[in-house]
């Protein structure tokens, strides 16, 4: 029997194709849930349950440092701003020619050894919510401000590599 080493949080990759600067900056990511409905099967003495006929992908949320040029914000500010056509199809309209309106999405975990070990691909995201970034003149220590990224995607997959 092979030992197994458990799982460390903070070996990892995040990269989206779409949004090339963010890569540097992420700080979490949660792998999002998974859940499905359940169908009732009515009896005179009780309920039977039965599994659900399709599967509901929760949010991938991230957290980011925020860069001094803002790129790592900016970047999916963009992306969403150009989604919701604030000021004009044309807007929307360069979103579709360039880069598209979704992009994929690649988590690498990694083995213990700094050795890429599980694959979990993201298909299909897109922003729905960019978070604040919280300034503050009288904090004693100098942190790097973060935001927080939200994501919608059609699915996910998870490889061993």
């Amino acid at each position: 029997m092979q030992v197994q080493n458990y799982l460390n949080p903070t070996e990892f990759r995040f990269t989206i194709k779409r949004l090339p600067s963010t890569k540097f900056f992420v700080q979490t990511v949660t792998v999002p849930g998974i859940s499905s409905g359940v169908t009732e099967q009515m009896t005179p003495f009780k309920t039977i349950y039965r599994p659900g006929d399709k599967v509901t992908f929760d949010d991938l949320t991230l957290t980011v440092v925020v860069d001094e040029n803002l790129d790592s914000y900016l970047e999916t500010w963009n992306w969403l701003i150009a989604l919701t056509k604030p000021e004009g199809y044309n807007q929307y309209e360069a979103l579709v020619a360039g880069d598209g309106v979704y992009s994929d999405a690649t988590l690498t975990l990694l083995s213990n050894s700094k050795n890429p070990n599980i694959e979990i691909t993201f298909k299909d995201m897109f922003p729905t919510a960019v978070g604040t970034i919280p300034l503050n003149i009288s904090s004693t220590t100098v942190d790097a401000p973060t935001v927080d990224l939200t994501f919608k995607y059609s699915s996910y997959t998870v490889k061993v590599i």
